[in-house]
């Protein structure tokens, strides 16, 4: 399959999925599934300023799970950009990229620097200023290699992992709370910022699955659970119809991802 093809027809949780698993290893290639094109609602620039706010907030008192949320929150940035770009919005995808490098990426670069972790800022930028499909594609890969290797040298414990899927999903909560009213949208933005926060962290809940502590399996199952739940819920960044997902039910995940990883050390 051709790049151009290949970014019109692969999910990009798909490619998260399997990036984040492969990335350090040299990760070049993703599976392909079939998706179709829509027409998207125009997005004005107030209101993915206003978005982008719910990705920068989150503090724990842990440098290294803040740091995980902020990861995190750029990889949710990426599948809603790389998803509008799919749909054929260039504009609303690079405003996406730009949040994740200036609004959560730079706050948090000299955090990374201190730590002697590559800066991938720059992989970013390239997604802005990519000019056609096989750009994006190669520009997305590095990113997310970018982000990988930012995730392994801040070598989290599982317990540390789970505290940022749990704030992610928290992030999501909030975020759906504020885009969706009685199952429909009130705002497209952060409706997609809670979609991508909730593919992201199930994404990272997958790289726990080879851990050996045997503590770590069922936390891990109780949490994708909690997740593949609200991912049924919200199929879809820009959907046609009135959406399953609450902000109830994301709180009600967020219960339950706290008490899985109670248990972890």
């Amino acid at each position: 399959m051709k790049q151009d093809e290949q970014i019109r027809h692969t999910r990009p949780a798909v490619w998260i999925a399997f990036a984040l698993a492969g990335a350090v290893s040299g990760l070049g290639t993703t599976s392909a599934i079939a998706g179709s094109a829509k027409g998207l609602p125009p997005q004005g620039a107030d209101e993915l300023v206003l978005a982008a706010a719910t990705a920068t907030q989150a503090t724990t008192g842990d440098e290294i799970v803040d740091l995980l949320i902020a990861l995190g929150s750029i990889d949710a940035r990426l599948q809603a950009g790389m998803t509008l770009y799919q749909y054929k919005d260039r504009k609303g995808a690079i405003e996406h990229f730009r949040i994740a490098r200036k609004d959560v990426y730079t706050p948090m670069a000299p955090q990374l620097q201190a730590r002697n972790l590559p800066a991938f800022d720059e992989g970013i930028r390239a997604l802005e200023m990519a000019s056609s499909p096989g750009q994006v594609a190669g520009a997305y890969l590095n990113v997310v290699r970018g982000l990988a290797m930012a995730r392994n040298g801040l070598a989290p414990s599982p317990k540390q992992i789970m505290a940022a899927v749990e704030m992610q999903t928290s992030l999501a909560a909030q975020s759906l709370g504020k885009g969706l009213k009685e199952g429909q949208i009130k705002n497209m933005v952060h409706y997609q910022n809670a979609w991508g926060q909730i593919l992201s962290a199930r994404a990272v809940i997958s790289t726990l699955e080879t851990s050996s502590d045997p503590a770590v399996k069922p936390a891990i199952t109780a949490a994708a659970s909690a997740l593949d739940d609200l991912i049924i819920a919200m199929p879809d960044p820009v959907p046609e119809g009135p959406i399953d997902a609450t902000e109830e039910m994301a709180v009600a995940a967020v219960e339950q991802i706290k008490t899985a990883a109670a248990a972890l050390q």
